[in-house]
């Protein structure tokens, strides 16, 4: 007599493989998982801005960094406002400056 497994047996036991893989991925939650490495390469990246802010803080003798509202830019002007160019417009409030650096 052969013995072997019967179609309702492996069906059961898929079965029963389906529903502990199930488990198995709703318990690690892929999602999360590539969440939590977004956020560790997220930090890695402000961590070496930071290292290079610092380095640059160090190296540099310039001690104002300007205004959050003004342009500057590195091109030779007679006027600070660097009105010889045809820049375009900004928003109100905002403002081009030469800068020396």
């Amino acid at each position: 007599m052969k013995r072997g497994f019967t179609l309702v047996e492996l069906m059961i036991v898929i079965a029963v493989l389906a529903i502990l893989a199930s488990i198995v991925l709703f318990a690690l939650n892929p999602a999360k998982v590539l969440n939590r490495s977004r956020d560790g390469t997220r930090v890695t990246d402000i961590h070496a801005l930071y290292k290079a802010i610092l380095f640059i803080d160090s190296w540099s003798t310039i001690t104002d960094y300007g205004s959050a509202t003004t342009v500057y830019i590195s091109l030779s002007d007679s006027s600070s406002a660097c009105s010889s160019y045809s820049l375009p417009a900004l928003a109100a409030g905002y403002g081009y400056a030469l800068s020396l650096y």
